[in-house]
């Protein structure tokens, strides 16, 4: 019987406050202050990389960090987009892309996993996530950016869909290689 393993660490605690920041980052957003908002998404952006950095330098990497990371930063983001999506500083697309290319990792992550294959993460979806946090910043100051935040955004939400194309034909390959 596997022992339960202790979810206590310094970068699970980081995953777990930057999960309790998409409510402070909704709040402030509706109570008007998007530049509030704006500093708490930058400020979940660094606990996402220092939970990520702490865990591996430590090896305290758990499963719960890897169940719990990524779910916080689509939460954030599909948050975000949200939010910016109700004062028109970003596209209902783009919100509709990340929300339907999220599911469909998480729906494909799920159902590869249960067939014993693990998907680990690559340059180009690190790459994808570090664009967006830019292009969502741009959109928070949108009135003083546009229209760089809108191309951010789109150059955003294609390489997004291109990772999630590459992350499919990387991992059929792998899997006809077998």
């Amino acid at each position: 019987m596997r022992s339960k393993e202790n979810i206590w660490t310094v970068p699970n605690i980081l995953t777990m406050l930057r999960l309790a920041l998409i409510g402070v980052l909704v709040w402030q957003y509706a109570r008007g202050r998007p530049m509030w908002a704006l500093a708490v998404f930058l400020l979940a952006g660094v606990t996402d990389f220092l939970d990520g950095f702490i865990a591996r330098k430590w090896n305290l990497i758990t499963d719960f960090g890897k169940l719990m990371d990524p779910l916080a930063d689509k939460l954030m983001l599909i948050a975000a987009l949200a939010c910016l999506m109700v004062d028109h500083r970003a596209p209902m697309w783009i919100l509709a892309v990340v929300v339907v290319k999220e599911f469909a990792m998480v729906v494909g992550g799920y159902w590869l996993l249960r067939r014993g294959i693990v998907v680990q993460a690559r340059l180009i979806g690190k790459a994808a996530t570090v664009s967006f946090l830019l292009a969502v910043a741009a959109a928070f100051l949108h009135d003083a950016v546009a229209p760089l935040d809108f191309v951010l955004l789109c150059g955003a939400a294609a390489l997004s869909v291109g990772a999630l194309a590459w992350y499919v034909a990387d991992t059929v390959r792998s899997i006809e290689q077998k």
